[in-house]
């Protein structure tokens, strides 16, 4: 589930072209890391990996919203 949601965010962030898209894909490919890095540990943390889906899950929101939102700026 984790990993169809990074690939879910990397795609739609790599499309939204904006400076702020781009500290967002930071953050998930660092949250990326961190999830295998932990996932794969003999005895993951489940704390951990869950913080990581708390993040993620906050980023998808928050570029959700961003995206949903009407464009009112130029009107």
């Amino acid at each position: 589930m984790v990993s169809s949601l990074i690939k879910a965010l990397s795609a739609g962030l790599s499309l939204w072209n904006t400076k702020e898209s781009r500290k967002y894909l930071d953050k998930v490919i660092i949250l990326k890391r961190e999830f295998y890095e932990e996932f794969n540990k003999q005895n993951p943390d489940d704390a951990a990996l869950d913080r990581i889906y708390n993040e993620l899950r906050i980023i998808s929101e928050a570029f959700y919203s961003k995206v949903t939102k009407p464009d009112t700026e130029n009107k």
